[in-house]
């Protein structure tokens, strides 16, 4: 029998037939041949079975080897050598070789339940698939194959068996593939560990359920809590324009494939594959993986300055803009009722600690609510409430330009609120602020937003680490270890330190924001089952699309390199691009909904701060047992 190479355009012709399980069955034949392991992960029929033997390799051998990933003109060399050395093999193959060629009554069979046109599908093509047919009526290796074969294809491998003269009986297929059972290498699925729920956790594992094949592999993801908050909407849950919990997005109920394990990761010993998780409840339990995908974010970063560690509160998740919503409409609650004084004013007093858009976003959000509470509280007025920002650089907002911070500067002094550029925040204990120019003042409310980190939980791992406790990576988001990939270990978003291909990223690496961390989430998914196929991986390569910031109701603003909108056209794209980017459609219907609500019936000023003890009035007026 003539062993002929395939061209380019006959595998360019099958590739354009055939899926990718298709096309991971047809090799696994060339792999035996070549002497390789074989990687089976398509049915748990195969985890105790045996390599099937080499002369059932395909018609077209050097086909099946390009597009299994093998270099073809060393397959053939391979399989030419081990025709010529082992005579019963050759027999063997041709024998299955002419027995193909004889089988036409089966080749009709499966073209009619595949409704294949005989005229009309491409002879290599046709060929494979009656290859699984004929498969159907032969030994119980051929069996097997034909049957992963048609599965793989989408036929209904019982259905064609039926149709095929004497088939093999399941009983005896069983025994002989669990008769002496060899070693087909890494048979079982691939464990995927996600650390951490948050934008670039939460899309790697909505990308894998999309991308991973049946059984190909487990994919578990950890994190303290049951869902990924969507961050850019905390000012307007400070602000009443969104409901809080439509910002979250529930990990178990959009994540069904994925096994959702609630727990505080400690430790991650990648030398061996192993995290330990400690449980509620349970407690310390280990967990064993494959593959580690570092996404844990990143936590406020804050200073060793007085107070702020026991008196103010950051904006990273959605409990803390819950709260500071809560402090301001209850100060606003005690303060109606109080005299003009000192004691008033620190009620009415906020602070912001840090320009950046966060600070900016948040602040600006704060004022435009106070202001809109004034109406509800007789005898308290506009100037009676102070809100201070509190920044440490000559300017606010570095993402867009200085003529567009400018802009924003005196938009916020026009509503009342006070900017302290090159100034530090030297303490806040007890809530007395004192400044680098040598104001002091009093606030029940100090919000710091000067800046992230990357969790501290990076140095609980023995992964490489630059000097601001950042996991180092590669531009195809794998874990780099002296400029090499470390082996099933990835990392993106905040916790990275992903090399910025564009070069616009601070130090050469990708700022920590949502933007990024949003798409390497998704190619990290990619590359990730790219590596478990055997197949080429990507870099990952994002230009910033811009910046845009909300500063209250109907006023923003936006900058996408010299095009800049601001006032209610940037609060309108501001609305826009954020309603779209919000996970999942039924959390964008709940926010769009809460905003035409709102539109209708104004926002909501009701402080929920009893929640922080709901247990109070139920214990006051409990009986208890007299003693």
């Amino acid at each position: 029998m003539p062993i002929t190479k395939a061209t380019e355009a006959d595998l360019a012709e099958m590739q354009a037939q055939l899926g990718r399980p298709m096309r991971d069955v047809l090799g696994i034949a060339a792999r035996c041949v070549c002497g390789k392991p074989m990687v089976v992960q398509t049915s748990p029929r195969l985890s105790h079975g045996e390599p099937f033997p080499t002369f059932y390799y395909l018609t077209h051998p050097a086909t099946s080897a390009a597009l299994s990933g093998l270099e073809a003109e060393g397959f053939m060399v391979t399989l030419q050598e081990r025709l010529a050395e082992d005579k019963e093999l050759a027999a063997n193959y041709l024998k299955a070789h002419e027995d193909y060629i004889a089988e036409r009554e089966v080749i009709d069979v499966v073209e009619e339940i595949a409704g294949i046109s005989a005229g009309g599908m491409p002879t290599r093509v046709k060929c494979l698939h009656a290859l699984a047919a004929h498969s159907l009526a032969k030994g119980p290796g051929f069996n097997l194959i034909g049957d992963l074969s048609l599965e793989a294809a989408g036929f209904d491998a019982s259905k064609c068996r039926c149709k095929v003269a004497n088939p093999v009986k399941l009983d005896e297929r069983t025994e002989a593939l669990t008769k002496s059972p060899k070693n087909l290498g890494n048979t079982s699925m691939q464990k995927i560990l996600i650390v951490g729920g948050g934008y670039a956790g939460f899309y790697t594992a909505f990308k894998l359920e999309k991308l991973l094949g049946k059984g190909e592999a487990e994919v578990t993801l950890v994190d303290p809590l049951p869902y990924m908050t969507y961050q850019p909407f905390l000012p307007e849950v400070v602000a009443g324009s969104i409901e809080a919990r439509h910002t979250v997005v529930s990990h178990r109920r959009h994540l069904p494939k994925t096994r959702i394990i609630n727990g505080t990761m400690t430790n991650i010993d990648h030398s061996s594959k192993v995290a330990t998780i400690v449980l509620p409840v349970v407690g310390e339990i280990k967990e064993s993986y494959d593959h580690v995908i570092m996404t844990a974010g990143a936590v406020s970063r804050t200073f060793p300055i007085p107070g702020v560690a026991d008196f103010a509160i950051g904006l990273k998740t959605v409990e803390e803009a819950i709260e500071i919503r809560n402090c301001i409409l209850t100060n606003f609650d005690k303060a109606v009722n109080m005299p003009a004084g000192p004691a008033r004013d620190r009620l009415l007093t906020f602070v912001v600690v840090g320009g950046g858009f966060a600070g900016i976003e948040v602040f600006a959000e704060m004022r435009n609510l106070a202001s809109y509470l004034i109406r509800y509280y007789p005898g308290l007025t506009f100037a009676d409430v102070h809100f201070h920002l509190i920044e440490a650089m000559g300017r606010i907002m570095p993402e867009v330009s200085q003529k567009t911070s400018e802009w924003v500067l005196s938009d916020l002094d026009r509503r009342g609120a006070t900017v302290h550029l090159n100034t530090q925040l030297l303490s806040a204990s007890d809530g007395v602020v004192e400044l680098s120019t040598g104001e002091k003042f009093e606030s029940d409310v100090i919000v710091w937003t000067a800046g992230v980190m990357a969790s501290p939980f990076n140095k609980n791992t023995d992964l490489p680490l630059d000097e601001r406790g950042r996991i180092l990576a590669l531009p195809t988001l794998q874990v780099s270890k002296e400029g090499v990939a470390l082996e099933g270990a990835w990392t993106a978003g905040d916790v990275a330190a992903v090399p910025d291909l564009t070069g616009g990223g601070v130090g050469g690496f990708c700022v920590p924001n949502a933007q990024h961390a949003v798409r390497q989430g998704k190619l990290l998914a990619k590359n990730l089952v790219s590596t478990l196929r055997n197949e080429g991986i990507l870099e990952y390569k994002h230009k910033n699309l811009g910046a845009v910031a909300g500063l209250g109701l109907y006023n923003g603003v936006f900058q996408s390199g010299n095009i800049v909108l601001k006032g209610f056209l940037a609060w309108c794209a501001h609305r826009v691009y954020h309603g779209l980017a919000m996970p999942m459609f039924e959390r964008k219907h709940r926010v769009i909904m809460g905003w035409v609500s709102n539109f209708v019936f104004k926002r909501d000023i009701v402080s929920i701060a009893a929640t922080e003890n709901p247990r109070q009035i139920f214990e006051t007026w409990a009986s208890r047992p007299k003693v």
